[in-house]
């Protein structure tokens, strides 16, 4: 007869410990399901295995074989239980052989090495972000985001080995870096990782690493992980893709003495590296100071001083007014109130440069009105200087991408503005797509890295009267008259040129093939 436990019964339980007894656990976790062998005699397991009379006994004899005790008692409690339990008896389990190899247990010991690991091989491939899918059954899938698209084909991997790489983010990180110091896999949860080492192309380096990990249902858990390389090479404007024209209106803008530089786009539209390369444009006479959560890249300059927000980061911008500073940075606007901080910073003679998620340069203003801001303080002269927006698209592999065909123009056509289908059937022989198995060249992903597209608005007389007047549509046909390219306009020019896939550039720049400028033609 098998007993029903629940946690305040097992709190007063002790395992039993042997050595060489976590890797058996490990694999009738991932073959069975979870199970904790207890001092007094008591195999502690999940109920579905008391449901199978023949995976009970498999476990029972693997369990007899090695710890050499003799089971009299059965129990089973919630999978949520039985978990927490046997993920603290492999702990205990995993020290005790590392202790008995002789080796020198570290703070994370082997759990740490699997995790920095984890994350190395994701670096190679050239991964930013890394989504963890952990379900009801044995298996876990891994997958990769690279050059900005997710591939598809998932990399599995065990729930055991995906819960302790989860679980060791959040005991490593500790208190005062994540929402919770001890993991429960039934909590949702948030942490940062600073100067976690690994090897690339043989070279030391270190990254950061944000972790956000969901508990959706009982048996359901994801968990994402963003890879922040903070020893990356710093690009310059060029090398990002900026045009000639966009690179010196940039550059120029760093001389200027007072101000707001407004960077914009979605998360992992390449905001970050854009305003590092802009910093690093600095005069080299100038001091800057930074607010940044976290500090992404570590810049050379030594009068460029990067700093940590704190949890007032409006109290930061305006102790920015006790650092004789000539340049004030804050990595990301967040609220109305750090925004009228910046704003008064840029008014008394000080150049403010930020970041902010919009969709594209024009929608700034919006967002700035959405946030607090009156539009008259936005149309006063001198005080915001440009208005960027970027987009990172996925570039084609030369050796294997295919040629655009009518079927894949018909496809476009239930979404495209009749404009863009037009010029897609005119220009179809110097169209390129994708090809879905990819080749050895570029690891079988199809796409060769990614390049920025970009748009920016310089604020002038004109300008300022289109905001105070809410004319955002009559500032676009006036921008376009004046020779303005949108990103959507250069995204274009990469298509034509076949260097990008129409199919994916659609899904990242805005009113590319889907157009909401133009006219759409209903089909039925």
């Amino acid at each position: 007869m098998s007993t029903e436990y629940d946690l305040a019964q097992l709190n007063d339980f002790h395992f039993f410990i042997k050595e060489g007894l976590s890797d058996t656990l490990k694999m009738i976790s991932e073959q069975f399901g979870y199970v904790v062998i207890y001092s007094n005699d008591l195999l502690l397991v999940e109920e579905k295995i008391l449901n199978d009379n023949k995976t009970f006994l498999k476990v029972f004899e693997l369990l007899k074989n090695i710890s050499g005790v003799s089971i009299m008692d059965t129990g089973f409690a919630p999978s949520s239980l039985v978990y927490q339990k046997h993920t603290e008896q492999l702990k205990v389990l995993e020290r005790i052989d590392n202790n008995a190899f002789g080796g020198n247990v570290e703070k994370s010991g082997k759990v740490q090495e699997q995790f920095n690991k984890f994350i190395e091989d994701a670096v190679t491939l050239g991964a930013t972000d890394i989504h963890m899918s952990i379900t009801s059954d044995s298996q876990a899938e891994v997958y990769y985001r690279v050059n900005g698209v997710i591939e598809t084909t998932p990399l599995i991997k065990s729930q055991t080995e995906c819960f302790s790489i989860i679980g060791n983010c959040f005991e490593w990180a500790g208190a005062e870096n994540s929402t919770d110091k001890n993991f429960n896999k039934d909590k949702k949860n948030d942490t940062s990782l600073h100067d976690i080492p690994i090897l690339i192309n043989g070279n030391k380096s270190t990254v950061e690493v944000r972790v956000h990990y969901r508990s959706l249902t009982a048996n359901n858990k994801i968990c994402t992980f963003r890879v922040l390389n903070v020893n990356s090479n710093i690009l310059s404007l060029d090398v990002l893709g900026l045009n000639e024209a966009a690179t010196k209106v940039l550059g120029n803008c760093m001389k200027i003495a007072s101000g707001l530089i407004m960077i914009s786009g979605p998360t992992g539209s390449g905001k970050s590296t854009l305003l590092v390369s802009v910093i690093n444009n600095k005069p080299k006479d100038k001091v800057m100071h930074t607010l940044e959560d976290p500090i992404e890249t570590d810049c050379p300059d030594k009068l460029t001083f990067q700093g940590l927000q704190s949890e007032n980061p409006e109290d930061d911008i305006k102790e920015f007014m006790r650092c004789d500073l000539d340049i004030g940075c804050v990595a990301e606007t967040r609220t109305g109130a750090q925004v009228k901080s910046a704003l008064g910073l840029a008014r008394t003679g000080h150049l403010m440069i930020s970041t902010l998620h919009a969709n594209d340069a024009i929608s700034q203003i919006e967002r700035l009105i959405d946030m607090g801001i009156k539009r008259s303080e936005l149309a006063e002269k001198n005080l915001i200087r440009i208005l960027t927006a970027q987009r990172l698209v996925p570039l084609l592999c030369k050796k294997c991408k295919e040629q655009f065909s009518d079927h894949d123009i018909e496809e476009l056509s239930f979404i495209g503005s009749e404009t863009s289908i037009t010029k897609l059937k005119e220009h179809k022989s110097d169209i390129y797509k994708r090809h879905e198995m990819g080749c050895k060249a570029c690891n079988h992903t199809g796409l060769a890295g990614r390049k920025m597209v970009f748009e920016y608005i310089v604020i002038d007389e004109a300008g300022r009267g289109f905001i105070r007047n809410d004319n955002m549509t009559g500032w676009v046909e006036h921008l376009k008259n004046h020779g303005w390219k949108s990103m959507a306009d250069n995204a274009w020019d990469l298509l034509l040129s076949g260097q990008v896939d129409p199919f994916i550039a659609d899904g990242i720049v805005p009113d590319l093939i889907l157009d909401s400028n133009k006219p759409y033609i209903y089909r039925g």
